[in-house]
């Protein structure tokens, strides 16, 4: 199951802190959520303090993998909560399995298999038809327009891929405040707690350049 071994956020410039991370771990299961809020940034509170709120119960419930999946598809498509919208990443891990989505602009990144989640953007889909490079991601104009997250207005019938677990793999989730300071490269070498403090501080050091809150999380197979 995955271990939380390290996680650091910063608000940057903003005058709110929309990031939330989640993870809780118990003797089957561990659950890691990755949050980045937007849309009506001035509310308080905000969408992404329900989500907080009912994530918190399911850390609780006496549920496996499978249930603990549909429990988060059900709070993620609810009619309820506050004012705002949110990009999102999961990992539900087990003994044998990890069950993983995405929606947004939130990403999961496997660094040992230099791959990571696909983002639901507008610069996404000028990379998929051809109108601009895949490098060109982290800086394309329209890399913030987000075409799918959630809200208390929005539903979604949500598919979690599922990989088979690694002992001692690591992955890292975070929000693109903090992905669009690096290229993929890069992050695929973040593979101990070491490097990826070190690449946080490196960027909380352009603190003039931060117009984002930044998150990320380092998760170790244990």
């Amino acid at each position: 199951m995955l271990t939380k071994c390290l996680a650091l956020s910063n608000k940057g410039n903003r005058r709110e802190q929309l990031d939330r991370f989640f993870h809780f771990r118990t003797d089957t299961h561990s659950v890691s959520i990755m949050i980045d809020g937007f849309s009506y940034c001035g509310s308080f509170p905000h969408y992404v303090d329900y989500l907080g709120e009912q994530f918190a119960t399911i850390q609780y419930a006496r549920l496996d993998s499978d249930s603990i999946c549909y429990e988060i598809n059900r709070i993620l498509n609810a009619r309820d909560g506050y004012p705002g919208k949110a990009s999102i990443a999961i990992i539900v891990s087990d003994q044998e399995y990890y069950r993983y989505m995405s929606l947004g602009d939130t990403r999961i990144y496997w660094p040992s298999m230099q791959k990571r989640t696909v983002d639901h953007t507008l610069a996404q889909r000028c990379v998929e038809r051809g109108k601009s490079p895949a490098e060109t991601l982290r800086t394309h104009p329209l890399r913030n327009r987000v075409t799918q997250f959630v809200s208390k207005d929005s539903t979604h019938h949500f598919c979690y891929k599922i990989d088979r677990r690694i002992p001692g793999e690591v992955i890292i989730m975070c929000t693109d405040g903090f992905w669009c300071q690096y290229d993929d490269k890069a992050l695929y070498l973040l593979d101990s707690e070491e490097a990826i403090e070190h690449a946080f501080c490196e960027v909380l050091s352009k603190s003039h350049k931060l117009h984002d809150n930044l998150s990320t999380a380092f998760l170790r197979d244990r």
